[in-house]
Order: C-alpha cells, then structure tokens, then sequence
C-alpha cells in the first residue's frame, strides 16, 4: 500500500553499516518497503568484515535508490558524516543497521514536518529486548524552540521535566530539515562515540525554530548484549566525564552556556550515580514522597513499582506510623520487588486501606491509572497522586 501523501520532496536514509550481517537485511528491507516511496537509501559500509559489505553490494541490484559506499573503519560519528556528505535530500532520517521501522515510519514523520512547518520531527520507538519490549512515548505538539533554546534544551531535553514535550537524544527517531542536521552533526568530534547523538541533539536546538512532536512509536531498536548499552559501569563513568568536558566545550560558545550549566551538572551527577549504583550493587532513591502528613497513622497502597515506586517504598517504610498494607502494580507480573509480593489491582478488595498512593512520574500515566482504579470499585477519595520529589535534580 502506496502513501496517501502527495509530496515530493527527497528523503535521505543514512544507514551506517559494521558487522551487522545478522539483521542488515531486516533494516533495509524495512526502509525498502516504506510506504513514502522517494527515498535515497545510504548505506555506509565503515569497514566491515563479517560479510556485511558484501551484503551492502548485493542491495545495488536489487533497489535503485540504494547507494554504497565503503570506508576504512572510523567508528559511528565518522560513518553518519560520510553518509551526511553524500546526502542529497531536502530532508535526512537516520537508522542503525540491526534496528528496523515499521512501513508508514518515514509518511508519518514527513507528513508531520510538512504541516507544521518544522525543522525537526520525532516520534517514539520500542526497546526490543529478549525478554520483553519497552515503549518509549511522545505525545503530540509543535513547540516554537526558538522563543525559548534554554527551556527546551534544559527541561525538554536533559532533564525531560515536561509531561507535553520529550525530547530524545537519539537521532533515529527523528527527520530533520537536510542543512539543520548537516550543520549539527558537523560539530560532533569523531572520537566522540559515546553520546554523540545528544551532542548533535543540543546542537541542532542551537539553531531548530519549530520542533514537532507525533504519537507513533515505529523505531524498533534492538538491544544487544555486546552494545554500547552494555558497556562496563566504570567505563562508562570515564566515558561520561568525557561528555559532560565535551557539552561544557560546545555550550560554551554560546549565549546560554552559565543558564544551562546547572542543568548539565544535574545529569551528570544522575549519571554517575547510576553507574556507582552498579558498581556497588546498591540503590540510591531519586525520588520521594512529599506529604508525609497527609498518610500519617493510616493504611496506605503504593500503586506502581517502577523507579517511582520502589523509591516510595524505601522512604515510607521506615515510618511506625504509617502501614504499608500493599504494593501494587497495573503489571505484576513484569516488576520485581525484593521487599514485598506485588499484587493487581484486582487483589486490592482483599486489603484493608485508607487510602492508595498512585507512585508515577507522568500526570499523564497517573490519570489512566486513577480511571482503571475507579472503575475496579475503589471511591476517588481514597486515590492520591502528586509530583514526587525529585532528590537529583
């Protein structure tokens, strides 16, 4: 099925290829068979040699619009530059070779771009992990980035505070306007192979006007057990501090680099206490519960065991007057707590409460959650939820 989408306007896909012979074939056909059909497709051989260049080469012959090229192995930044040089579209999306997009992904994006008029436009993806999948959202909005860089690069992006606008580091979610990217990732060092896609990120918000927002989620990137994901907790402390040098060396030639510093240092500082968390095989709370005396001497539910939840519980249990009569999740099934039994909501009627703590940072998510509660039988006067405390940032 052909789009219903009139435009004609060139789509440069730069497709970045080393050793990936296991899913090449599942990417490209992916980008081959989108819906959106005028499409230039690059294929950026950096060196392979599991048989992936050849894989490359066997694609000339079968889709006109896929062009080759093969390049001493320089790593990722050096290979999306090659393709960048080589990209003669009005606009440029990029996908890594095992990832794969559903068919409409590049029609959805466009479609977007066109009618709001925007530099950028992004949509979610899905983690695809062996044992299950992870959604990663975005709700619909067109923001005017330029009546405010600071706000956007702070709070939409580094420290994702907004609920209507999240910005994603990755590149791969998102179609750029061509000379907007081209510029952006321009200024990315090619040593730099560790959050090179938040630097061009923050580089491209230097200079985006509108930045669109859509609510589909067709990226599908694969986790792998050997990927930049998995790297060592204390190489990626070393890895981090680079980063952090690299942003301070950018954001500092420009206007906004003391207003957005404290920003920085709040993510980084998150960061690496992340990775001490692994080192240490320990848990340090980032969040917390505000309104202590609002469930003094009652019963209470803590409903949601993600971050949030788990978070809640560290703090509340230490409390003698307050009783933690359930934890529950709307996915029992999929959390684990090494505290307690997670319940469903289901299994609520069986607990005596005063009152169900709804431990979420989403407004959002907490709203859907207040409905299903409602209409399991539970009163609204006995469902709470407010902004948790955040102990990092």
């Amino acid at each position: 099925m052909r789009s219903s989408i009139h435009y004609t306007h060139l789509i440069s896909v730069i497709i970045p290829v080393y050793n990936m012979c296991e899913y090449l074939e599942r990417c490209v056909n992916s980008v081959i068979g989108q819906t959106y059909c005028n499409l230039e497709i690059i294929l950026v051989d950096d060196g392979s040699t599991d048989g992936s260049e050849k894989i490359c080469d066997n694609y000339l012959n079968i889709d006109s619009r896929i062009y080759v090229i093969h390049k001493k192995n320089g790593g990722l930044v050096s290979a999306r530059k090659e393709g960048l040089m080589r990209a003669r579209g009005k606009y440029i999306g990029f996908v890594d070779a095992d990832d794969f997009i559903e068919e409409k992904f590049y029609e959805h994006l466009l479609d977007a771009l066109i009618c709001t008029q925007a530099d950028i436009v992004q949509m979610g993806f899905i983690v695809e992990r062996d044992d299950k999948n992870e959604c990663f959202k975005c709700p619909k909005g067109t923001f005017n980035v330029a009546a405010n860089r600071e706000d956007y690069i702070c709070n939409g992006l580094i420290l994702m505070k907004y609920n209507n606008i999240r910005i994603f580091y990755n590149v791969w979610t998102k179609l750029y306007e061509a000379e907007l990217i081209k510029k952006a990732y321009a200024a990315v060092p090619e040593k730099q192979q560790y959050g090179e896609d938040l630097i061009s990120t923050c580089n491209c918000l230097f200079e985006c006007n509108i930045l669109s927002t859509i609510p589909y989620e067709e990226y599908h990137y694969q986790l792998r057990d050997n990927s930049m994901s998995h790297i060592h907790p204390v190489d990626e402390i070393v890895q981090i501090c680079h980063l952090y040098e690299c942003l301070c060396d950018i954001f500092k030639q420009t206007n906004i680099y003391h207003r957005t510093k404290n920003a920085f240092d709040k993510f980084f500082i998150f960061k690496l206490i992340r990775n001490i968390e692994k080192i240490g095989q320990i848990h340090i709370p980032g969040y917390y519960f505000k309104s202590i005396s609002l469930i003094k001497n009652k019963n209470i539910v803590i409903y949601g065991m993600g971050t949030v939840g788990r978070d809640y519980y560290l703090q509340l249990s230490k409390y003698s007057d307050i009783v933690i009569s359930a934890i529950a999740d709307g996915n029992p099934e999929k959390r684990s707590c090494e505290y307690r039994n997670i319940v469903n909501k289901e299994s609520l009627s069986k607990y005596q409460f005063d009152l169900i703590i709804i431990a979420v940072l989403d407004s959002q998510i907490a709203d859907s959650i207040f409905n299903q509660l409602v209409e399991s039988g539970i009163p609204k006067e006995k469902i709470y939820w407010e902004n948790p405390g955040i102990i990092f940032f």
